[in-house]
């Protein structure tokens, strides 16, 4: 049984996987842990009305995550699945190692865990909640608490602070999740070319406490950033100086050498903040989703990130490459600068143009950027809503900069060991980063007539760059799964025209022993087979237009089902047979227009496909 729950577990779950077959090796006697410390989580005299009275208090929401604790026998979580409508997820989240070895080790889990609709979520992984949310959470508009009292009880405070983590980051998440559907076809695209065109570059782990009780600059491109260019050069050897894209072009034009510049948009807009000005001497650093032309500005001097790529993790972890410190930034680009601060072990981080805010007559950015050539520079005042500013008086916000504004206090919240200071003197205060005068700043910095970040960026990326053979690897694993989707393809394309010729079958449920045996059933085992063969794959399966085409099939479609399920008809999985066979031909052209000489093998079906 325990095997049969990790195939389950490691076919969604990897990191969970890795994390637990490595606590079990150095386990004192995992054998001591039984199943029945759970006997009594679910109440010994009636059970079933426990969770009938627990599951009755849930509301049952359309296109909603419920999270929920504990794992236990996981029979509240199969009531809670069966009480809200398909289109909801579950979300458990389990504290405790031990806990989650023994409901694996004592109880049949597999049904459980390849359900899409369950999303189990633990602590003890890396990035593990932040991944899952930007993995499972697209066609979800709302989200709410409903603890299991008893499982919750054996660690109160610890699952309060962990609920609060969770519940924060889809809070922070939620807009961005419909950003990411909307662009997903893009990042797909982009995340092949830059990997043909960059390779692996340095591993941002080799930057760990590279600066440790220096300063760092962020300089954002919001109004106040006109004001404060005579500061920057006065600091230009005293701080790291970081820039996000949208305020390069200002900053460099006013003669002002940054140490490192962040960007992380797919779109082309991103690149517009670097034309026209050097981009000579600072380092990059971009996740591999960037608008491609933005690393052709910095050759050689760019750091890719492939934090919360799926693609990216799982070469990575089939090349056995060490995993990425959490550098890439959620929402807003100016997190990432945040996120690099902390690795680089700096004490204080300045934060100049990082408004959060509108200027009270209207304006979004700096004078000198292409907002202001396409003359979007300023917004309805009307449409804001206003929150407390540095000065006093309350500063204009739309709803981006809202949502920023909360991204940013939890970032602050978050790193208490860094002193913030906020030099935006109209901008939205921040808690935990008061608002520090140029003079103020000045004093703070430390004294240094000449420090050699730049250098000591060049220096890191020359000895921590990852071997050519290792890019050379990632695209062998690109050509293997390039054969995976051809087969795959072939063989939904084969159950979809098979179902159409035979409408007859479409209101049969898939797990009838009749249709098991016919050639219908037949095709849909073998799909399944294959997805089972090659689980590393199939969570890349919705990405690029799969996304797009399975958050409209699940709004469309109430009944929406899933191939796997034996309970649904063939008619509602045709929903997901032909989304899926949709993106698996889009993949495949993506891959040979970005890699064209991209070849693993011969396969029949490819070639019949």
């Amino acid at each position: 049984m325990l095997n049969t729950n990790l195939q389950a577990l490691d076919s969604r779950f990897p990191e969970i996987t890795g994390e637990l077959r490595s606590h079990l090796v150095s386990h004192a006697d995992p054998n001591s842990l039984g199943a029945g410390n759970f006997s009594v989580v679910y109440g010994q005299l009636d059970p079933k009305g426990l969770l009938d009275r627990w599951v009755a208090r849930c509301e049952a929401r359309p296109f909603s995550l419920m999270v929920t604790t504990g794992i236990g026998n996981a029979s509240h979580l199969r009531a809670l699945l069966a009480h809200l409508p398909m289109t909801s997820r579950v979300a458990v989240l389990e504290h405790d190692i031990d806990s989650l070895f023994v409901a694996l080790k004592s109880f049949r889990l597999d049904d459980l865990l390849l359900n899409p609709r369950l999303v189990l979520l633990t602590p003890f992984t890396y990035r593990d909640i932040i991944m899952r949310l930007n993995v499972e959470l697209f066609g979800v508009d709302s989200s709410a608490v409903h603890p299991f009292s008893p499982l919750s009880e054996r660690a109160p405070s610890l699952y309060q602070n962990l609920l609060g983590s969770v519940m924060r980051q889809f809070t922070i998440r939620w807009r961005q999740i419909k950003t990411d559907i909307g662009n997903s076809d893009v990042t797909f695209r982009n995340t092949v070319r830059n990997l043909r065109a960059m390779g692996w570059t340095s591993n941002p782990g080799g930057f760990t406490h590279l600066f440790p009780e220096s300063a760092l600059v962020l300089v954002a491109a919001g109004p106040s950033l006109d004001g404060h260019f005579e500061f920057l050069r006065q600091i230009q050897d005293r701080a790291i100086i970081a820039v996000v894209n949208s305020a390069y072009r200002a900053v460099v034009g006013q003669g002002i050498r940054p140490h490192l510049t962040v960007a992380g948009d797919p779109k082309k807009d991103t690149d517009r903040g670097y034309e026209g000005v050097s981009t000579d001497g600072p380092v990059l650093f971009c996740p591999y989703i960037v608008y491609p032309d933005v690393p052709k500005r910095f050759p050689g001097r760019t750091v890719g990130l492939s934090s919360s790529n799926q693609l990216l993790a799982m070469m990575r972890r089939n090349l056995q490459l060490p995993d990425e410190p959490p550098v890439v930034g959620e929402g807003t680009i100016s997190a990432t600068v945040v996120h690099l601060a902390a690795l680089f072990g700096c004490s204080h981080v300045f934060l100049v143009g990082q408004d959060l805010a509108l200027s009270r007559d209207g304006r979004t950015h700096t004078a000198d950027s292409f907002y202001s050539d396409d003359r979007i520079n300023c917004y309805d005042l009307g449409q804001c809503e206003w929150i407390p500013g540095n000065d006093g008086e309350p500063v204009p916000v739309e709803w981006k900069l809202k949502s920023y504004h909360r991204i940013f206090e939890n970032l602050v919240s978050h790193y208490a060991r860094i002193r913030f200071h906020n030099l935006s003197a109209h901008g939205a205060m921040i808690h935990g980063a008061p608002f520090t005068s140029e003079a103020e700043a000045l004093d703070i910095l430390p004294e240094v007539q000449v420090y050699p970040f730049s250098e000591k960026l060049a220096e890191v990326i020359e000895t921590q760059r990852v071997p050519e053979s290792a890019t050379e690897a990632a695209f062998e694993i690109l050509a293997h799964y390039k054969g995976f989707l051809e087969r795959l393809l072939f063989r939904l394309v084969e159950l979809g025209t098979l179902s159409e010729l035979h409408p007859e079958w479409m209101g049969v449920k898939m797990g009838d022993p009749e249709f098991d045996a016919s050639r219908l059933g037949e095709c849909r085992r073998s799909i399944l087979e294959w997805l089972g063969e090659h689980a590393h794959f199939s969570n890349l399966l919705i990405e690029g237009r799969s996304r797009k085409l399975f958050d409209a099939f699940i709004r469309k479609h109430p009944d929406w089902a899933l191939l796997s399920n034996p309970n649904a008809t063939l008619g509602q999985a045709m929903h997901q047979v032909w989304a899926l066979a949709d993106g698996c031909a889009w993949q495949i052209d993506v891959l040979k227009e970005e890699v064209p000489d991209l070849t693993c093998g011969n396969h029949e079906e490819s070639s019949r496909t």
